[in-house]
């Protein structure tokens, strides 16, 4: 798909990296029924980006008919994006690079956005990334519900999901098993109760109190079962490590702060945890060692990175559409412009941007 844009070298060097489906995809989403002001998906995607980049309606109007892109009022131009969130939506899932082209590890967490005045989450993004690439590979935005998971998002057998404590639940950690995924995630003191083989409890403060810092703890052991709804036992092995005193202090510090935060007074047990870093996974050791799984959780930093830059630099916590179709336009636009910038970097070369879709072959000079 060509840029009907030619004059406008940036539009165009974008608008190459964009799939040549976008027409097709407009009419079949029915962002694009009557053509009479605005022609194409090319330029519905256009307006959406636009506006995405933090312009009211009224000055997207305005600089869409300074530029010569479109003639529409601000009150036509929402009614055009309020019908866009289908196709930005499969927008931002071809702008994903295959996830079977790296490593088999992946990141997974999620975050909410809200609207203005909103009482509660108004969207939850969950992503998947791959700190081998350090690319985002994985992309969904829900409602509120369902949240943070294993099965978030679509996952093939063989992956290795890293996760924080969101993601140690029995039910997420069986289904991911029983697809052939495995998984390396934190525990807190509860959500994720074990047992040893033989089937007795695991108390984790007890088992850990003998550790010194910088030691490291391994057992063989398995989640406890539940019986309705019935989720089976899953073995796997525990790893605990003595967290340094400084790390330990900020982390009670940060427990004492939410417990005043909820009205609620620090347990014991829970200053107690901060002590330590429990994770649990269901990898066997000939797949990967002790250390070899420490220095994988240490990745996870990358992801809470990646949503600090997402919020601060393309301002992803800042939608200020109060209509929830818009707003999700607005979210969907940013998280599409992220995967651009990151198919720009991908693609990165001295003349600035990927190889064009007609080359000419070496065969032919």
């Amino acid at each position: 798909m060509e840029s009907r844009f030619k004059d406008d070298a940036g539009w165009a060097t974008l608008a190459s990296l964009l799939p040549a489906e976008i027409d097709t995809w407009a009419r079949e989403t029915g962002a694009l029924t009557r053509m009479r002001r605005v022609g194409d998906g090319e330029t519905l995607l256009r307006l959406a980006l636009v506006h995405a980049c933090g312009l009211s309606l009224r000055d997207t109007a305005s600089w869409a008919r300074e530029q010569g892109v479109a003639q529409l009022s601000d009150v036509a131009l929402l009614k055009r994006l309020r019908k866009l969130p289908e196709l930005m939506n499969r927008l931002v899932q071809s702008l994903l690079p295959d996830p079977h082209t790296g490593s088999r590890m992946f990141i997974v967490d999620g975050s909410f956005v809200c609207r203005p005045t909103a009482k509660g989450t108004d969207f939850r993004l969950h992503l998947g990334w791959e700190p081998g690439g350090m690319r985002v590979v994985q992309v969904r935005l829900t409602g509120p519900k369902p949240g943070e998971s294993l099965q978030s998002l679509p996952w093939v057998s063989g992956s290795v999901l890293v996760g924080d404590r969101a993601y140690a639940s029995r039910a997420g950690i069986s289904k991911a098993r029983a697809a052939g995924i495995d998984v390396l995630v934190r525990l807190n003191l509860t959500a994720l109760p074990l047992q040893m083989p033989d089937g007795s409890r695991i108390d984790l403060l007890a088992v850990s109190r003998g550790l010194k810092v910088g030691e490291v703890l391994e057992l063989d052991v398995a989640t406890v079962p539940v019986q309705k709804p019935e989720v089976p036992s899953v073995p796997g092995r525990l790893i605990v490590i003595r967290k340094e005193p400084a790390l330990a202090a900020r982390e009670r510090a940060r427990a004492q702060r939410e417990a005043r935060k909820k009205k609620r007074k620090l347990k014991d047990t829970t200053g107690e945890s901060a002590e330590y870093m429990f994770l649990f996974t269901t990898l066997k050791r000939e797949e990967a060692g002790t250390a070899t799984l420490l220095a994988a959780y240490r990745h996870r930093w990358q992801i809470e990175m990646l949503f600090k830059r997402t919020k601060s630099i393309s301002g992803l916590d800042e939608v200020h559409a109060r209509d929830p179709d818009l707003a999700a336009v607005v979210v969907l636009a940013r998280l599409a412009g992220i995967l651009l910038v990151q198919k720009i970097q991908e693609a990165f070369s001295p003349w600035g941007y990927g190889m064009p879709r007609k080359a000419q072959s070496m065969a032919s000079l």
